[in-house]
């Protein structure tokens, strides 16, 4: 007997919403045979759906294959991770003006705390004795409020955390991911990691 040799691997991104009919094709990328191919494609895997995270392994997309075809002449193989989470796309059904408000409301609540750490930061290190010191060292005169060092002091830490953020550059965004992005991706990777461990 001739064995025909399929090669499969999780695909990266699921974009089935909650309760809507799930098949191989939408979990994983196949290589092999056309004919195959496309059965396995069209393997129902989750006829009705699912409603929360998912996880499935490798042993069990062997499984379904093996039951749904029922060729010995096939050999399957597996490439990548042997695991892989689903999670149905959210439909948003908030309103504009909700999600509006919302955020709104993230951003202020973001922009007084980050502005009363960093008061309490210069607080604690006496920045203003220390724009003071700086003023009489140049000068040779006291001044107990040095405008001069004190706003560009502030503007430059505005510009600087914009600038470390990459809050200026639109383009390269895709090419050269900036440290909020990363630790987006970073919380989301072992958000999924902990689901597909822990059974999902």
């Amino acid at each position: 007997m001739v064995k025909r040799d399929i090669y499969f691997q999780f695909k990266s991104d699921f974009n089935k919403a909650a309760g809507e009919q799930i098949s191989m094709g939408d979990i994983i990328n196949i290589s092999g045979p056309k004919d195959i191919k496309g059965k396995i494609s069209k393997i129902l895997v989750f006829p009705n759906g699912i409603n929360c995270p998912t996880s499935l392994t490798a042993i069990d997309i062997l499984q379904l294959i093996r039951e749904k075809l029922n060729d010995e002449s096939i050999s399957i193989h597996l490439i990548g991770d042997a695991k892989v989470l689903l999670e149905p796309k959210k439909q948003d059904t908030s309103s504009k003006l909700a999600s509006y408000i919302k955020l709104v409301f993230a951003l202020l609540l973001l922009f007084v705390g980050a502005g009363l750490a960093i008061m309490y930061f210069h607080s604690d290190v006496n920045m203003k004795e220390v724009h003071s010191q700086l003023y009489y060292l140049l000068s040779g005169e006291k001044n107990e409020n040095p405008l001069i060092f004190s706003i560009p002091y502030s503007i430059g830490l505005g510009l600087g955390i914009a600038i470390f953020f990459k809050a200026f550059s639109r383009g390269e965004k895709k090419a050269n991911p900036g440290p909020l992005e990363l630790e987006f991706y970073q919380n989301k990777k072992e958000l999924e990691d902990f689901l597909k461990n822990s059974g999902g």
